[in-house]
Parts: structure tokens; sequence; C-alpha cells
């Protein structure tokens, strides 16, 4: 159980999702892992405790 997030940037998913690490403690993965090639995409897993992902979500929304 997955989501996928489609982000408006040049840069690409591999490089929004390391700095999303280093910048906001959120681990995700780039969307070329799932072979989204189209447009940047940033995939989270939905298998983890609500509050968890409420809260990495809330981090995602003031990085970008």
């Amino acid at each position: 159980w997955y989501m996928t997030l489609e982000i408006d940037s040049e840069k690409s998913s591999d490089t929004l999702a390391i700095d999303l690490l280093e910048k906001s403690n959120v681990y995700t993965h780039p969307g070329s892992m799932f072979e989204y090639s189209d447009t940047p995409r940033l995939v989270i897993s939905l298998l983890i405790h609500p509050s968890e992902l409420d809260q990495g979500l809330d981090r995602i929304l003031r990085f970008f």
C-alpha cells in the first residue's frame, strides 16, 4: 500500500527524495524506483502509524 505524489519540479525524483530526507527527515522512495519517468514523483508508504503519516505529510507540505 502506497501513494504517489506528482511533484512540479525541475529536479529528478531521486534528488527530491534525497533532499527531503536530508532537510526534513522524511523517507520516501523516488518515483524512478517504480519506473515513473514522465514527471518527478515521490512514493510514500501507507503501512505506518497514522500519526507518523500525518507528521510526514505535514513535513512534505512545508518542504515544498
